[in-house]
């Protein structure tokens, strides 16, 4: 910015301040949950809720990610309620959809809902390469980042399933 860069450098530059910044509080939220988690300080605060706003608050949060990335990204709509930490839930879902968007190269990522007698499913998925069977029972532990051949971009800390 101090050698003046066109119109055009600036705002591209403005563009990629704004995504290192939201890249950097995302690594601090991710340290301080785990901080919580393992203090034992997050208390899930149950409410009811329905759960067609927040799946709207996910679709816009995620949308323009998908498509950077040329992903069809389908968020179904529910008509429930759930009982749960609308926080929490949102988190949870947050960090699933973004690690489908990360590790996807080409295809959707889909979160459905299916509700059945009481309970409700909610599923994200993808059409992304997977983790090995032989992996499975690790990748929900802090620091955890199972190895993806031909993943390009940035990696995370592995935090978000552990938070998960």
């Amino acid at each position: 910015l101090q050698s003046r860069p066109t119109e055009e450098r600036r705002a591209r530059l403005n563009d990629n301040l704004a995504d290192a910044v939201g890249s950097l509080n995302g690594m601090f939220d991710a340290i301080l949950d785990t901080s919580k988690i393992e203090a034992g300080a997050i208390r899930a605060s149950l409410s009811r809720f329905p759960l067609a706003p927040l799946l709207e608050n996910l679709r816009k949060m995620f949308e323009s990610a998908a498509d950077a990335k040329g992903l069809q990204l389908e968020i179904g709509d529910a008509d429930s309620w759930v009982e749960s930490d609308r926080l929490l839930l949102q988190r949870i879902l947050q960090n699933l959809i973004s690690n489908a968007i990360r590790y996807t190269v080409s295809g959707r990522v889909t979160l459905s809902c299916l509700e059945n007698d009481s309970h409700l499913t909610i599923a994200v998925s993808d059409t992304g390469p997977g983790i090995p069977a032989e992996l499975q029972s690790e990748i929900f532990g802090e620091f955890f980042r199972a190895p993806t051949p031909g993943q390009s971009g940035a990696r995370g800390l592995g935090l978000g399933l552990f938070i998960v």
